[in-house]
């Protein structure tokens, strides 16, 4: 993606790991039966090892833009690259933490099947994400070359115009689970899942609000604001998992679902609002005329 390279990042990104997972997968109940957890495990960790190879393939034949480049040795240096590095890895691995913890204080506080509920719905609930995740792998090069040239207006009005794209088809998503959800949880996962709608509902509006408030988070990682994004992200992480604690004690699975909801929420509204204070524009959808910058 920093060479401009977006299909080969779209592709190298994930869905090279999870073809060559699948073929193995494949290949291994044609020639040897039934599989066992052990062999899962092994295919997936020679789907990644081979996905990785791939990637440093393509990634070394780039490498020449990078060596040609006039300011080369200023921007690889150590000093010049760890304190950017830094912040968005402690961010990402608040995000990680945060995104398995949930599943986590299930196991801990409550009986199997509410985690096996749970567990369910959140995998559904991130189907409402997905715009959005496409529009943050393809456009954090813009981000960051916009935001150098200067050109504010012009990058509000494209974030907030994509971000409208995404959240339309994030909300007929949401529609379609309101809707239909649970027959749909019916059909594809049985009729003890039935009862997971309301959770499923809960934490789509998290995920909603994440798509709504646009790519606020690549944006304040890519106008050198990695700080506020790791402050965000850790501070706001400690209290959803300390309200989830709580919640999951005295409410069981719903109050865990409103906990990582309401946490989904609070972290995009205070990244919005970074990037509003740090970049001077906002990333959320645009429900009318853009502002004029």
């Amino acid at each position: 993606r920093g060479y401009g390279r977006i299909k080969e990042a779209s592709v190298c990104g994930g869905p090279a790991n999870q073809l060559l997972f699948v073929f193995l997968l494949l290949s291994s109940l044609f020639t040897g039966g039934r599989l066992d957890l052990a062999q899962v495990l092994g295919c997936l960790i020679i789907a990644t090892a081979l996905a990785v190879l791939l990637t440093g393939r393509v990634l070394y034949r780039g490498r020449n833009s990078v060596e040609s480049h006039p300011d080369r040795e200023k921007s690889y240096i150590p000093e010049a690259v760890m304190p950017a590095a830094l912040p968005i890895m402690a961010s990402n691995l608040a995000l990680a933490a945060l995104s398995q913890a949930d599943i986590w204080i299930l196991t801990h506080f409550l009986p199997r099947a509410d985690v096996a509920l749970y567990g369910t719905m959140v995998r559904m609930a991130t189907a409402v994400s997905l715009p959005l995740f496409i529009v943050n792998s393809s456009l954090s090069p813009t981000m960051a070359e916009y935001h150098v040239r200067g050109d504010a207006g012009n990058l509000e009005r494209s974030l907030r115009r994509i971000t409208t794209i995404a959240s339309i088809l994030s909300f007929a998503v949401v529609a379609c689970f309101a809707l239909a959800g649970t027959p749909l949880i019916s059909i594809v996962f049985g009729d003890f899942y039935r009862q997971g709608y309301v959770l499923l509902l809960v934490l789509c509006v998290g995920q909603f609000a994440t798509v709504a408030t646009g790519p606020c988070g690549s944006m304040l990682a890519m106008s050198g604001n990695q700080r506020s994004l790791m402050i965000i992200s850790v501070m706001n992480g400690m209290l959803t998992l300390a309200t989830a604690v709580l919640l999951a004690r005295m409410v069981g699975v719903a109050g865990v679902a409103f906990a990582m909801a309401g946490g989904m929420i609070i972290q995009n509204i205070l990244t919005l609002l970074a990037v509003r204070r740090s970049v001077g524009i906002w990333t959320h959808l645009q429900i009318t005329g853009v502002r004029e910058t």
